[in-house]
């Protein structure tokens, strides 16, 4: 565990389904605006021309670096019940517990019936 007090778990449902669409639709100042307000900075324009993974990875980062949190993990969220469907979000999962990881991925194993995992934990080496 990093030192200093722990953070409060996060639970940031991402709404990767239609976040191209999002993106697509921004026509104003305004709106651009908004959306880097949201993102944090100007940057989040990287994210048009990435795929689904590389997005992830960058709210991966956020959510480590910029936000402070040890262990940061996503998992899909499908449309209907029992892992089924298309993903319309991507539930991102932040907390400094070291047990947290595992909970959270026999949680998810349960619900969706998968005996896989859909990403590993990140290893912290320091």
């Amino acid at each position: 565990m990093r030192p200093g007090p722990r953070k409060v778990e996060q639970f940031y449902f991402l709404a990767t389904g239609w976040l191209s669409w999002a993106f697509a639709a921004i026509s104003t100042t305004e709106g651009e605006r908004r959306v880097t307000a949201w993102f944090g900075g100007e940057d989040w324009r990287d994210l048009i021309g990435m795929d689904l993974m590389e997005r992830l990875e960058v709210f991966q980062d956020k959510f480590k670096n910029e936000l402070g949190y040890q262990y940061v993990q996503w998992w899909p969220i499908y449309r209907r019940e029992d892992g089924k469907g298309r993903v319309m979000y991507h539930m991102i999962h932040a907390s400094d517990h070291d047990a947290a990881p595992k909970q959270m991925h026999r949680a998810y194993r349960k619900i969706v019936n998968s005996p896989e995992p859909m990403n590993e934990p990140q290893l912290d080496i320091e």
